[in-house]
Order: structure tokens, then C-alpha cells, then sequence
């Protein structure tokens, strides 16, 4: 009878000049187990599998059977991008308060996730790095929605903007890994002033003392000056 000693299962690529190997999670196996996962293969192969238990006594080893159907791995696509925030080429009338990006595929973060911000006119002020980093107002969201938070003091007035995100900074979750190509696109900020629509005063009981609303067509941000 056969001793045994071990199972002895190989991946042979279809129409390939490489010899058939045991892959990753498919050795060291006890008699017991029925299946494995093989790991480490190429993306978009075919391959042919083949089983044969050997016994400590070479020529008890069964015969070597091989699949029938051939095993085609997957295809690992590269990240491509869904979503910018703002949009490409988009005018915005409000001052962002994060930039947001959305690729096509789950990914993780391959080192530090630093955003490249530049003003394309020679008065909107310096350049800034987003550093991606999470809890200094970075995130990722189901491994596909990324964040940056900006200082909306940042923006100025009738000014574009570039974005730039270097390759690399992200790769697939899946293996074998893949990177994203460079993403850039510009955007640009510009609001019309507000307008006052009606003005509305009371007189608040004292000579002193005048209350008055003010009525304007847009949201608008008071600062006050002495």
C-alpha cells in the first residue's frame, strides 16, 4: 500500500515554454485536503492543472491526472479615473474645501498621497502640497474615494488652478499590483459679487439704537473692519 507522503499539484501555462511548478498555497497539503489555492500565477493565462499523490515508494504514486478544462486567470486593470472634485476644466463660484478623487478600481496607498496644487496666473499666489497622510485631513473611502482638505482661504479670486497627483501613489488591492497613470486637471475659481436685494430697518425704542436686515441674492461672508 501506499505510504503517503505528499499531494504534487502543478500549473502548467497553455502555449508557454515555461515548465509546469507548484504554486503558492497548493504544498505541504495532507492527505485529507481536497482542494488549495494557488497563488502568485500570471494575469490572463490559461493553465492546465495536474494532481498526483506520491507514496514513499516511487513506483506506488498514483497516475498523474490532469484537468480536463483549462483555467483562465483574471485580467488586473489598471486604475483608471471616474470622479474629479471640481470638476475638470469647471468654473466653481464657491471656495473648495477638498479636493476629491474616485478611481475605477479598490487600491491602497503605496506611500505618502501628496496632492500638487499650483495657480496657473502669476498673482494667485504660491504653490501647496495636500500631504496625504491619514488624520492630518486625508482620507480614503471604500479604497476608491480619495480626500484632500484645503484651506478655503487658499483660493483667489478669477484664478485656475492644477492639480496634479504623481503615478504611483495608489496601487490595486489585487495582485499582481497595478498603478495609476499621472492624473492632472485644472479647475478655476470665480464669483460674482452678491447683491443686495431689499434692506428692512426697525426702530428699536431708543435714539440710539436702529436695527436693519439686509436681503442679498447669494450666500455672503461678513468680515468687519474697524
Amino acid at each position: 500500500d501506499c505510504i503517503f507522503t505528499a499531494w504534487l499539484v502543478q500549473f502548467q501555462a497553455v502555449d508557454r515554454t515555461e515548465p509546469a511548478f507548484v504554486p503558492q498555497g497548493c504544498s505541504d497539503m495532507a492527505r485529507s485536503t481536497t482542494s488549495c489555492t494557488g497563488t502568485g500565477l500570471q494575469e490572463d493565462t490559461d493553465y492546465k492543472i495536474s494532481v498526483q499523490e506520491l507514496c514513499t515508494e516511487e513506483l506506488l504514486a498514483s497516475p498523474t491526472t490532469i484537468s480536463n478544462q483549462v483555467v483562465r486567470t483574471l485580467l488586473v486593470p489598471a486604475p483608471e479615473t471616474l470622479l474629479q472634485l471640481p470638476l475638470a476644466s469647471e468654473t466653481v463660484s464657491q471656495r473648495p474645501e477638498e479636493i476629491m478623487l474616485m478611481l475605477s478600481i479598490e487600491v491602497e496607498l503605496a506611500g505618502v498621497a501628496e496632492l500638487h496644487i499650483c495657480p496657473l496666473g502669476p498673482d494667485c499666489g504660491p504653490c501647496m502640497n495636500s500631504t496625504g497622510e491619514p488624520g492630518s485631513g486625508f482620507s480614503i473611502r471604500n479604497n476608491r474615494l480619495m480626500s484632500w482638505m484645503v484651506s478655503s482661504d487658499y483660493w483667489q479670486q478669477k484664478c485656475s488652478y492644477k492639480i496634479q497627483l504623481q503615478e504611483g501613489t495608489f496601487v490595486t488591492r489585487i495582485k499582481p499590483e497595478k498603478s495609476h497613470p499621472p492624473i492632472t486637471w485644472n479647475f478655476s475659481f470665480e464669483t460674482s459679487p452678491a447683491s443686495i436685494l431689499s434692506t428692512i430697518e426697525e426702530n428699536a425704542g431708543s435714539p440710539e439704537e436702529l436695527n436693519f436686515s439686509i436681503v442679498w441674492d447669494s450666500a455672503v461672508l461678513f468680515r468687519c473692519r474697524a
